[in-house]
């Protein structure tokens, strides 16, 4: 799109993009003036209703004239091609602000003022924004603040074109009755900004983790005063009345909610949302404190305690039974250790112990591992996190085993899709397949509060299903039935199951929930029963697996070309083919990409094609801003989709994002603990983090899990190598290499180790007999860099990257964090190549 012009508006670059719209800088070739121009996505195009909600964001946002709205400009379609010129805001997100630095709570309360008077202008002209979050807030260099898209707002009078735009607004900050899918007015923007100002102030967010639907739905958020101690009383206040889940007990009009804010600062400079002050123009910022740049983190004044008048203020009145007293929970370290010190600091200031805590916890971060040593609690278990234990086949015929493991796997993903539930992954449940423990310690060792279990007994075109619910903790079962029907009926069978389940734990389901339970495949059983034949290979993870998987989800699709499980299952087949190095990158890749589109195109609410799609994106096309989207859109659809989580941290690793990788896949263990993939990547996060000893630790721990796990012992061998240790890690690999029957990659690795301990005729002979093996099978041109890297040729080591880089090799997204290239980093040849992979930023 770059230089391209679209009526008389030329495209300079790039800003950025959301779910609703691509927004490019460009230059207003008649006014000679810079602008925003936003683009429907050319994948949006044949959707007519985004079209018409996209439509609808010009003409709402027209009918809005504020200092605190962005200016609309104009709107067009070009052949096609819908776009709104938007005024270039020149600055910062408040989410880049909120990321670099503590905002004062002076400063919180100046952004929240501003905020209310845009919204008052729009809620006065009968609009909701629906979706007030962080990224759609601007400042300028002016220090205005700026309210922008209004893809989602709601006109009264129109009618809503379904009701699944109810819940497009970010899960973290929707309101309760925008997250149920029930008609909403402007009160759901209140509550929206109460969470965005917890943020603001807490720098965490105050529904976070497991199960946020849930957490919305039915919890409090913790008391801001355990996160930042000077918060006034009245502060809080407020965020709880903002923030109350029944909308009839939150501040009715926004402009209340102003009147309450106002007061926490010290002298007055603007007047009530609408109104403009002698001392300034309403929604600007004092000129001392102009721009994104006049945001410090220390030296703002204090917030100046509310007065008298406001301590009356009726919409702060204690309602009945409305306890102002909190206790504070133990203090826990926030995302920057610093201001975790500062905290500790200010609250033990008068205690003669301050000095040494600190000391104590200083010592811990700067030795890089930031971690306190708490005695073990019980396992306390939560009756919303579930296990579906493999359902046994009593079929006479054992041929018949992938269609109970089916059955579990199908119940796993439907469940996980209820926001409320957290969902232990297949992998992780089939370890008890024929294992004889009971309930208890299942529940103990997986931390599940229920278990659900069955069997599966099938003939010919007869199906009896056997299910039952349990408590961990009494024992008792909460719901059980019995299903005699025929075979065609088990995607009705499949549906019944989740829906008991979710009114047995009195589940409230958020709008859409139901729609994904109720949502089959297939009405094919032909196709349905190849699909889980493929599943059933694919889950063993060995290249004559994933093949023979690839043939059955091929049959599958046969029999129903519109089989999106089917599809992504292909592409998910073709993705490991390439990880595993069985296919060249150019030949698995592309078809993993054609394989998801399919599948997204027949059913873009599929997490398990957006996951592959982020992968290839990632992998292949080197396309980080895409991956990144594709991992997001999986994640909002299908928070318990472990494997998302775990990819996902793979990119965060690469980005150079470690606390939020780290996040992502500790997230995808809680999902699956006893996934060996994972636990290893988690490893490999301390490894690229150049933590040697936590790396090792972590692998050992993976193969307590599975002694047999080769993966591990390839990563153990390389944690070994970088401290020296080569005679642990040539031991390492070469149990790997046994137990792998020979794998490619850990054959190079024992080379490369061999060069470096001294042993270079041993590398040299692995490395022939590497180069051999090239000549008669496909082995990637990635694996002989490193052994030419530890030889010493950074010659050779460059021309084999370069070969790697033309190959399309995954393996090239690690490059710069990679220890093993580390002495090549000064190379022009290397910077080049970083750059043309796109990572020298």
């Amino acid at each position: 799109m770059i230089g391209q012009t679209i009526s008389h508006y030329r495209i300079l670059e790039k800003l950025g993009e959301g779910g609703m719209g691509e927004v490019y800088l460009a230059e207003d070739t008649k006014l000679h003036r810079r602008v925003a121009l936003k683009l429907l996505p050319a994948y949006l195009t044949r959707n007519a209703e985004a079209r018409a909600r996209f439509e609808r964001e010009a003409q709402a946002e027209a009918a809005l004239s504020h200092p605190n709205i962005v200016i609309i400009h104009d709107t067009g379609d070009l052949d096609g091609q819908v776009y709104i010129v938007m005024e270039y805001v020149e600055g910062k997100s408040l989410r880049e602000l909120m990321d670099q630095r503590e905002l004062s709570l002076e400063q919180v309360i100046e952004i929240a003022l501003q905020i209310c008077e845009g919204l008052k202008k729009a809620h006065q002209a009968g609009i909701v924004h629906r979706d007030i979050k962080p990224e759609n807030i601007m400042i300028d260099r002016d220090g205005r603040v700026k309210i922008l898209d209004f893809g989602l707002a709601m006109l009264k009078g129109t009618s809503r074109l379904t009701r699944e735009i109810a819940v497009m607004g970010t899960i973290y900050y929707i309101s309760p009755e925008q997250g149920l899918g029930e008609p909403i007015d402007h009160r759901t923007d209140i509550w929206s900004l109460g969470v965005m100002l917890y943020e603001m102030v807490a720098d965490r967010l105050p529904f976070s983790g497991d199960a946020i639907p849930y957490q919305i739905l039915n919890e409090e958020p913790p008391p801001l005063s355990s996160a930042r101690y000077e918060v006034p009383e009245e502060l809080e206040l407020i965020l709880k009345k903002a923030m109350q889940k029944d909308r009839n007990r939150r501040y009715q009009q926004i402009d209340e909610m102003w009147l309450d804010l106002r007061p926490l600062l010290g002298n007055p400079k603007s007047g009530p949302p609408g109104s403009t002050s002698e001392s300034g123009p309403s929604g600007e910022l004092r000129a001392e404190e102009r721009g994104p740049e006049a945001f410090p983190s220390t030296g703002s004044r204090p917030v100046v305690r509310p007065s008298e008048e406001q301590a009356q203020s009726p919409s702060l009145q204690k309602t009945p039974g409305q306890d102002r007293g909190v206790d504070l929970p133990a203090l826990k370290p926030r995302s920057s250790p610093f201001n975790f010190l500062r905290l500790v600091q200010n609250k033990l200031r008068s205690s003669i112990f301050a000095g040494l805590l600190l000391l104590t916890v200083g010592g811990l971060y700067l030795f890089g591992d930031f971690r306190f040593s708490q005695p073990k609690d019980p396992v306390v278990l939560n009756k919303h996190h579930i296990a579906v234990l493999p359902f046994a086949n009593i079929s006479r015929d054992a041929g018949d085993e992938y269609f109970a493991d089916g059955m579990t796997e199908e119940l796993i993903s439907s469940l996980s899709k209820i926001g409320g539930f957290k969902v232990i992954a297949r992998t992780s449940v089939m370890k008890y397949k024929g294992a004889d423990k009971n309930v208890a310690e299942i529940g103990q060792e997986l931390k599940v509060g229920t278990i659900l279990e069955g069997s599966v007994r099938k003939a010919d075109d007869k199906l009896r299903i056997t299910v039952q619910l349990i408590d961990v903790g009494s024992q008792a079962h909460l719901w059980s039935q019995e299903y005699d029907r025929e075979l065609k009926d088990v995607f009705s069978i499949q549906t019944d199951i989740a829906q008991q389940v979710v009114e047995a734990l009195k589940m409230q389901l958020m709008v859409g929930e139901k729609q994904q339970i109720q949502k089959k495949g297939t009405e094919n059983l032909e196709a349905y029963t190849w699909y889980l034949r493929g599943r059933y290979y694919w889950n063993r993870r060995t290249v004559e697996g994933l093949k023979k998987a690839i043939e059955y989800f091929e049959y599958a699709i046969e029999k129903d070309p519109n089989y999106a499980s089917a599809y992504s299952g292909l592409a998910d087949s073709y993705t490991l083919l390439a990880v595993y190095g069985h296919l060249p990158p150019k030949e698995a890749y592309p078809k993993a990409k054609q394989a998801a589109g399919k599948a997204l195109e027949i059913d873009d609410t599929l997490a398990e094609a957006h996951t592959s799609l982020a992968f290839a994106r990632h992998r292949f096309d080197w396309d980080w801003a895409g991956a990144e989207r594709e991992f997001k859109r999986a994640l909002s659809l299908n928070p318990g989709y472990s494997t998302a989580h775990h990819w996902y941290s793979l990119y965060l690793m690469q980005m150079g994002r470690t606390e939020e990788g780290l996040t992502e896949i500790k997230r995808a263990q809680e999902l699956d603990p006893f996934s060996l993939p994972i636990n290893t990547d988690i490893g490999i996060h301390f490894y690229y983090a150049r933590q040697y000893d936590r790396a090792i630790q972590q692998f050992q721990k993976t193969l307590k899990i599975d002694p047999d796990f080769a993966r591990a012992y390839l990563d153990l061998g390389l944690a070994y190598e970088q401290k020296g240790m080569y005679g642990e890690a040539i031991e390492a690999l070469q149990k790997g290499i046994t137990l792998s029957k020979g794998s490619m990659i850990l054959v190079a690795t024992v080379a490369r180790t061999y060069a470096l301990s001294g042993r270079k005729s041993d590398a040299q002979r692995v490395l022939n007999e590497l180069k051999a093996k090239s000549n008669q099978e496909y082995v990637p041109a990635f694996y002989f860099a490193p052994i030419y890297a530890g030889l010493g040729e950074q010659d050779q080591a460059l021309e084999w990257l370069q070969k790697a880089y033309e190959e399309r090799s995954g393996w090239l997204v690690f490059l710069k964090i990679n220890p093993v290239f580390d002495g090549l980093h000064g190379d022009p040849r290397f910077l080049a190549l970083l750059q043309k992979v796109g990572l020298e930023n």
